[in-house]
């Protein structure tokens, strides 16, 4: 990640963002088009984007997150419906959890 944008090609940056257009998101269908420059972005790889373009990466996945959190807010799960749930989608039986829970390292 950039340090600031005083680290950025002001022009550079510019274009990005003259053609990703990022503003607060406001609809189902705007999200949809942040969700897609966020993709576009995450498909060349995190090791191969400019500072520019990482700049571009977070605001954008700032502004889908706030929406998100406005619209779709995910009540706080206790953990162990969580660890149920990941068992669940993963067609695993709670049983699959002892090596983690034991610890069967030799001398304990």
């Amino acid at each position: 990640m950039s340090t600031g944008l005083i680290d950025l090609d002001t022009k550079r940056y510019g274009r990005l963002l003259a053609k990703a257009l990022p503003a607060v998101v406001k609809s189902e269908n705007e999200n949809d088009r942040m969700l897609a420059s966020i993709e576009s972005l995450m498909a060349k790889g995190a090791e191969n984007l400019s500072a520019e373009e990482d700049a571009l990466l977070d605001l954008l996945v700032d502004l889908v997150h706030d929406f998100e959190e406005r619209h779709d807010p995910f009540p706080p799960s206790p953990p162990h419906r969580m660890v149920a749930f990941l068992l669940e989608q993963r067609g695993l039986q709670p049983t699959a959890l002892y090596p983690v829970l034991v610890n069967e390292e030799p001398g304990f």
